[in-house]
Order: structure tokens, then C-alpha cells, then sequence
């Protein structure tokens, strides 16, 4: 863990998730994801004072091939596993108050350590469990 983020990749060195801890600093902005990513990651520090003029974001055309789904922990304490799609374990972290975790691929589990509200964004239309989740055996 450096700078109040950490990645984890898999064995391959492929990105599973990028967890953001209540230590993080930075620059005014600071992008923690590819340009290409379906779902951006951002932490961004303003001064009293500071504006983010009027605006709209522009029609753009996207295509989507996986849902990513990003965490943030509003209340409460949670351990995140993260698992290859081959159900294959790569690590997990105990996440609290404030802290923020995106999932970018592979799989995962929730366990609530204690009561806990989470904000959960990601992308839709959902269509239903079926069609946009597969549970690992076992």
C-alpha cells in the first residue's frame, strides 16, 4: 500500500480492484484508473472556495463488455475478499468508515463485521441475477 491506495492484481498481474484507504493524499486530482476503464476512479481535493463551473457531460457512445462496482463504506466495518473469475483467492482487505473499494474484475465476497451501510454504484441497466451474476460453487 502506498500513497493511501492499493491495487490488486492477480497472479498474472491483471487489475482485480483498486481500494482507497481514509490516508489517501494528492494532488487537486487524482485519477486512479485507466483512461479506457468502463467506470473512472477519482479522489479530488478542493479549497474552500473552489468551483466546478456549470456543466453537462456530452452523448458518447460506449460499449461495456463487464460490470465493475464500486464500494464505499458509509458506515461500519467490512472484510472484502477478492477471487479470480476461476474462484482462485487474492486477497482481502478490512475496510471502515470513509474507505472506498472498486471492483474492476474477477470476483468477490462481503463479510459485515459489524453493522454496516455501503454505497454500491455500478454499471446498468440491471437485468436480473441470473443473467448478471454467477455464484462460485461451494
Amino acid at each position: 500500500m502506498s500513497k493511501g491506495f492499493e491495487e490488486i492484481k492477480d497472479k498474472n498481474g491483471v487489475l482485480m480492484a483498486i481500494v482507497v484507504y481514509n490516508n489517501f493524499e494528492g494532488e487537486k486530482y487524482n485519477f486512479l484508473t485507466d483512461n479506457d476503464s468502463s467506470l473512472q476512479l477519482g479522489i479530488n481535493f478542493y479549497k474552500g472556495g473552489d468551483v466546478v463551473k456549470e456543466h453537462y457531460h456530452n452523448k458518447h457512445e460506449r460499449v461495456i463488455d463487464k460490470t465493475q462496482e464500486f464500494a464505499l463504506v458509509s458506515k461500519g466495518r467490512v472484510k472484502f475478499t477478492v477471487f479470480s473469475e476461476e474462484n482462485e483467492y487474492i486477497k482481502e482487505v478490512e475496510l471502515t468508515t470513509g474507505e472506498v473499494i472498486l471492483f474492476v474484475s474477477g470476483g468477490h465476497r462481503w463479510d459485515m463485521l459489524e453493522e454496516t451501510k455501503i454505497i454500491e454504484i455500478k454499471q446498468g441497466p440491471y437485468v436480473s441475477v441470473k443473467k448478471d451474476k454467477t455464484y462460485f460453487k461451494g
